[in-house]
């Protein structure tokens, strides 16, 4: 046992006996966890949810014994009834409701709901707000939209929740200047990516960004020289959202095609190293004979990724992995493996229930029992404060608007063995210093960091007189070209004024062009009349310099 708790535990034993003496009952915590049953949910579902929630409630039990009580209920609905994780979400609101009002009324029970996800969380709020109990979503990406007040707060425990990555990929983007984005989503990825770009969107709001969106279903087009070609015209900043795998076959494609020279810089997020849902981003991969090309062109790569301060290793973490694994199997009889296992989730689902100990503990001996009961006052408790070894794992933040925060860093492939180096980092107390660690032009191909938006010379390389491209482009062979065009139709005007007025002088004024004499034919196809024009006028011409011929003769 840890330090914290060791100390933790002591002082509730001196709560317990002064309560003990005053003969107050225990106050009866019930945890309802709304979450669809199979793995095939992902981190959220139950069967990896709810052996988390069986040892905290039994630890939490052993330190406040006297005090509360802790118990839980899986709220998955009929599971022979609701055959998918979509299914359950459009049902849970209704499944949570229908918990909350079977309870039986007490002054001794508390309700609180902690949801690993896979829920209408924002309808699920709004039921939890109505009837002003606590709601903690532990693995939800993002947060919840109803906000009517009064209303508690959610409080959501997630390792790495949307909008604060999408807050560093927004200030990226303004510390850099970049205002054209061009941004690959892949289909087939986990949700995570899929939903990136709108939550970048929807924080960045102090620079006007031009995002060209594209798509890509990795598993139908394993290609992406297509959507590479059309990014070298519009942009030279890409943003990928999809497994560390398809962003190794981006860069082999980009290298391919010239593209990681320095000029383009390109983006991805590594939400962590989970091999099952994200990979592991990083250009080696054993056995590969591309390893030297990954290599080079990850050096025009840069990601997002939270700064790592889980020790996986540690004595008791391995100690609670194996307990979760172990007991998946005796609760729905499936087998997890360490690969398969959302460790760092779990620990986060586990580390949410202890929070939620200490704030009622500190609730009940600092105001009472009516305070326990009061949700909003409770979700109020955990706002800006870290919990220190939460759950005798690891520090735990949660900023003014209850949204657990970690910090994340901006790192790069430097030296000739291309090792991940961070040179950004965003703190999880300031949201908004992205600072600078170090500068990364000496290991930036061609030296220049960071590239521009956009080149001198546009995106084609055609805007500048004096580029290179210029000629290749064709600039220079169509100055060339109407610098001829107008020398020859300069000297056409000049001849042809000189002729004219020329012959004008020797034309007699009253002679009247032939066209002039020439009425208009009606109904004549216009083909017809211009042949017959023509012919009329190449007599009069004959005839005309016939007249001159013989006038010029006379004595």
């Amino acid at each position: 046992m840890s330090g914290s708790l060791i100390l933790q535990t002591a002082f509730v034993v001196v709560a317990v006996n002064l309560r003990l003496a005053s003969g107050a009952t225990v106050i009866q915590v019930r945890i309802a966890s709304p979450a669809f049953a199979l793995p095939s949910a992902g981190a959220g579902a139950m069967a990896f949810n709810e052996p988390v929630l069986e040892a905290a409630s039994i630890e939490c039990n052993r330190i406040y014994a006297g005090l509360f009580n802790f118990s839980y209920v899986a709220v998955t609905g009929d599971r022979e009834a609701i055959h998918t994780n979509e299914e359950f979400t459009d049902q849970s609101p209704d499944l949570v409701a229908e918990w909350y009002y079977r309870l039986p009324v007490s002054p001794d029970i508390v309700p609180v709901i902690i949801t690993p996800g896979n829920v209408d969380i924002s309808m699920i709020h709004q039921i939890t707000a109505q009837v002003n109990v606590l709601c903690i979503a532990t693995m939800s990406y993002f947060k919840s939209q109803y906000n009517l007040q009064p209303a508690a707060p959610m409080i959501g425990t997630a390792f790495v929740p949307l909008p604060p990555v999408a807050e560093v990929f927004a200030n990226l983007l303004v510390l850099y200047n970049w205002t054209t984005v061009y941004v690959i989503t892949d289909l087939s990825a986990a949700n995570v990516y899929q939903f990136m770009l709108s939550e970048i969107r929807k924080v960045q709001t102090r620079l006007a960004i031009r995002f060209i969106a594209r798509t890509i279903d990795t598993r139908i087009t394993p290609s992406f020289n297509i959507l590479l070609r059309e990014f070298t015209l519009l942009s030279r900043v890409l943003m990928f959202f999809g497994r560390a795998e398809q962003t190794r076959r981006l860069m082999i494609d980009a290298f391919n095609l010239n593209l990681t020279r320095g000029r383009h810089v390109f983006i991805c997020d590594e939400p962590y190293p989970w091999p099952k849902n994200f990979g592991v981003v990083g250009w080696y991969l054993e056995n590969s004979t591309d390893n030297e090309i990954a290599r080079m062109a990850f050096r025009t790569l840069i990601f997002v990724h939270p700064n790592e301060t889980v020790d996986l290793s540690s004595p008791r973490a391995l100690h609670l992995a194996a307990l979760f694994r172990r007991r998946t199997k005796d609760l729905y009889n499936i087998t997890v493996t360490a690969f398969d296992q959302p460790t760092r989730e779990l620990f986060s689902s586990y580390a949410s229930v202890f929070m939620l100990a200490e704030v009622m503990n500190e609730t009940l001996s600092a105001y009472g029992r009516e305070k326990v009961r009061d949700g909003r006052w409770l979700a109020q408790q955990f706002w800006n404060r870290t919990f220190p070894a939460a759950g005798g794992l690891y520090d735990i933040y949660v900023d003014p608007t209850g949204l657990r925060r970690v910090t994340l860093q901006v790192s790069h492939f430097s030296g000739n063995d291309s090792h991940q180096e961070a040179f950004l980092v965003q703190s999880n107390l300031n949201i908004t210093d992205l600072r600078t660690l170090r500068n990364i032009s000496s290991s930036w191909p061609g030296g220049r960091w960071p590239p521009p938006n956009e080149p001198r010379c546009g995106y084609l390389n055609n805007l500048c007189h004096g580029a290179p491209g210029f000629a290749q482009n064709g600039g220079l062979t169509g100055v060339l070209t109407l610098s001829a065009v107008a020398l020859v139709v300069g000297a056409a005007g000049f001849w042809a004024r000189w002729h004219l007025h020329d012959h004008h002088l020797r034309e007699p004024w009253w002679v009247l062009s032939v066209d002039l004499l020439l009425a208009p034919a009606k109904d004549v196809p216009t083909r017809v009349l211009s042949k017959m024009l023509l012919h009329n006028v190449l007599e009069s011409q004959s005839a005309h310099h016939s007249s001159h011929t013989v006038s010029n003769l006379r004595p």
